[in-house]
């Protein structure tokens, strides 16, 4: 109750002697009489205050120490038993009271204070008794929202119809995530808030139009916001924080599980291409991909990325295809990045995304074994785009006929041919690089000078040098396969 309704009690027959309407609404949690020094040790803030004066007799001082210390101690108000032990309010007190805007009333002779203490005891308990009946509610209702399918939005669309306000989520950009109103209202609510100096949690902001807001934090990160808009005076402030706290630690709770389920969903995903990639079994993956959203009957390629940190490149990557709403798998095999989607093409986002070395395209495939095929191509497809750094991506539907032969033979059979045909130049790298970059930019000179930043006529003294220590003539269809092939399994 208020300080107000206590003087609107007529049978008591109180009269307000120092009052405005401002202390005439400050909240009462209870009464009580004090004949004793010191009330404050007895009665605790926000309380009313009686007494007779009978200590006060004739001690001016000490009428006006009264009034200081109960204004200081958060006192309510005085209420003064008149004809007792004075006939009216001592002058030196009610001076007092004025000077500091403490209330203080008149209670006639013919008034018992136990009735002023009953009453105001039966208001407080009534209205503690209502508060804590709606508090029941707004907890049980909140925690029914769990159970919906988006407990964010359901929390927090829930806390607008309890309270009768306006609500709303929002990311740390600002970003509504979700309005029990429009949209331009959670966005000037939002810029509301950005005027407010942020006090600290639990409850981050209360502004004097009404604006309540608080942070939802996982392990120190703000994840989100949430505002509400209430009508001043229309809910008892305690019971508004009481609800947005409950609130903010269930979307703690919430995105605490969510954080979980997304990781140990990562975890499957990677787990899941790693097998696929792997040698064939007789399990069936389709079901295990399906509770991860992917459909492994839809066209898709496998791409194989050359990174120096493959475990930060899975991230990076992770976060590009989130982002874009692109269905994907992901998984690291040796120095290598493994990128599952039906995106048409991701080549190229993926490489500027990770800074990856080197890119290679699998064949467009469907099912469990066209992901392992598709994946045995890009590793061969990547290994090709090695080779030529001018083509930092290869695509396994382009490579040549003997390309592909030897690529898929496997290295080892011919890495020693290779390693003869270019064994005369050996330790000198800078010739290899040369022939790396002028088979790769088509045989034009022009294009590897720019390529090395070397002048037309430095490149060409080094494929004159290059022809004569390997005594064949680069010119011949049959001499540069050769040099292209072992260029490619010495790369």
């Amino acid at each position: 109750m208020i300080l107000d309704e206590v003087f609107g009690h007529r049978e008591f027959g109180l009269r307000p002697l120092v009052s405005n309407a401002h202390t005439a609404r400050r909240t009462v949690l209870g009464a009580h009489v004090v004949e004793a020094p010191n009330p404050s040790r007895w009665v605790p803030p926000q309380w009313v205050v009686l007494t007779t004066g009978i200590r006060l007799l004739g001690d001016e001082a000490a009428q006006r120490g009264l009034i200081a210390e109960l204004a200081e101690s958060g006192a309510v108000a005085l209420g003064f038993g008149v004809r007792i032990v004075f006939e009216d309010v001592p002058p030196a007190l009610l001076d007092e009271a004025r000077r500091r805007d403490f209330p203080v009333f008149e209670v006639p002779e013919e008034t018992p204070f136990r009735e002023i203490v009953r009453a105001v005891d039966e208001a407080v308990l009534s209205q503690d008794l209502r508060a804590f009946r709606r508090s029941a509610v707004i907890t049980d209702t909140l925690v029914r929202a769990l159970g919906e399918p988006e407990p964010e939005t359901a929390l927090v669309g829930g806390l607008a119809r309890l309270l009768h306000c306006g609500s709303s989520l929002h990311h740390t950009d600002g970003t509504a995530v979700f309005s029990s109103t429009s949209t331009v209202e959670a966005t000037r609510r939002w810029r509301r808030l950005a005027r407010v100096e942020l006090t600290g949690p639990p409850v981050e902001v209360v502004d004097e139009d009404g604006l309540f807001a608080t942070a939802v934090t996982v392990d120190g990160e703000v994840l989100f916001w949430v505002l509400l808009e209430v009508s001043r005076g229309s809910l008892a402030v305690p019971l508004i924080l009481r609800a947005l706290i409950m609130v903010g630690k269930l979307l703690e709770g919430v995105a605490r599980v969510r954080a979980g389920e997304v990781t140990a969903r990562r975890m499957a995903g990677q787990e899941l291409l790693a097998r696929l990639l792997g040698p064939a079994s007789e399990d069936e993956p389709r079901d295990r991909a399906r509770t991860l959203g992917i459909d492994l009957d839809e066209p898709a390629r496998v791409l194989a990325l050359s990174c120096a940190e493959p475990a930060d490149a899975l991230v990076t990557a992770r976060q590009l295809l989130t982002v874009r709403r692109v269905p994907h798998l992901l998984t690291c095999v040796d120095d290598r990045l493994m990128v599952w989607s039906p995106s048409a093409d991701l080549a190229e986002q993926l490489r500027e995304a990770t800074g990856a070395e080197a890119v290679g395209v699998g064949r467009e495939s469907t099912g469990p074994d066209g992901v392992r095929t598709s994946g045995a191509d890009a590793v061969l497809a990547l290994a090709r785009a090695r080779l030529l750094p001018g083509e930092p991506i290869a695509r396994y539907d382009e490579l040549g006929l003997l390309e592909w032969l030897v690529l898929d033979s496997g290295v080892d059979r011919v890495a020693a041919r290779a390693a003869d045909v270019l064994a005369p130049l050996n330790g000198q790298e800078f010739l290899i690089e040369t022939l790396r970059h002028y088979l790769g930019t088509s045989l034009s000179v022009p294009a590897t000078a720019r390529a090395l930043h070397v002048h037309e006529n430095s490149v060409r003294h080094r494929l004159e040098r290059i022809r004569t220590l390997l005594g064949r003539d680069l010119r011949a269809a049959p001499v540069l396969a050769e040099i292209y092939l072992s260029l490619l399994l010495t790369s």
